[in-house]
């Protein structure tokens, strides 16, 4: 089952992507072996899957899939009503959840309104919500993998504005604490007001975490 809004499938070298596993959104897939490969001096396991029909075939990182057959996907976190039981948005490899108690959309709309002009589309969204469970349980490389795959492949995806340090003083507002660590994050770099047109997501760790204060923000150059 694809854990992923985008993920491609390869061949058996790594060298050329046969399928894009988006475009199979209903589809099982059945993970035959394991394998390891070798890309930028790092290892990385590899499933050789096969879709349900047996039409289909190729090796996929581990972590786009999770176990089980294909279920309707949950309502998305931002369109969930407030008050609801905590419901799972995403589940990685290992079968650790992120849930809608791990999303706090106020606090995420605070940091958007930091960059204007930027276009707060659903795919970067969600993404930018994975980087939850890229930071608590998977390689950072593995989400910038999510990212890279999710757009054209002549867009430089590596724009993303991180807050490493936790907010403790109940004194100082989320958004002031915020704009000062991101503006610390961009020493060197365009600055709020040089994104127009980007598309924008943005994940701050709520209230209660225990991480409070840690953020990121992902910026996607326009594209066509």
């Amino acid at each position: 089952m694809l854990r992923r809004t985008s993920a491609y499938v390869w061949d058996q070298h790594h060298r050329t992507e046969v399928h894009n596993l988006r475009n199979f959104p209903h589809t099982t897939w059945y993970a035959q072996k394991t394998v390891t490969m070798s890309l930028d001096h790092q290892k990385l396991v590899y499933f050789k899957v096969t879709s349900g029909n047996g039409h289909e075939s190729g090796y996929v990182w581990h972590g786009y899939l999770t176990k089980g057959k294909y279920s309707s996907p949950i309502q998305s976190s931002q369109e969930t009503a407030p008050n609801k039981p905590a419901t799972i948005v995403a589940t990685d490899y290992l079968g650790h959840t992120m849930t809608t108690a791990d999303i706090d959309n106020s606090l995420d709309r605070q940091l958007l309104s930091l960059f204007p002009g930027t276009i707060n589309d659903p795919k970067t969204q969600l993404l930018a919500e994975n980087y939850y469970l890229a930071l608590k349980f998977e390689p950072t490389d593995a989400f910038n993998d999510d990212v890279s795959s999710a757009y054209p492949k002549d867009v430089w995806t590596e724009r993303q504005v991180v807050s490493i340090k936790r907010l403790t003083n109940p004194k100082t507002s989320f958004l002031k604490f915020e704009k000062h660590q991101l503006s610390v994050a961009l020493t060197g770099r365009p600055k709020f007001n040089d994104y127009v047109g980007y598309h924008i997501g943005a994940y701050a760790f709520p209230k209660g975490s225990g991480r409070y204060g840690e953020a990121m923000v992902l910026l996607i150059p326009p594209f066509k």
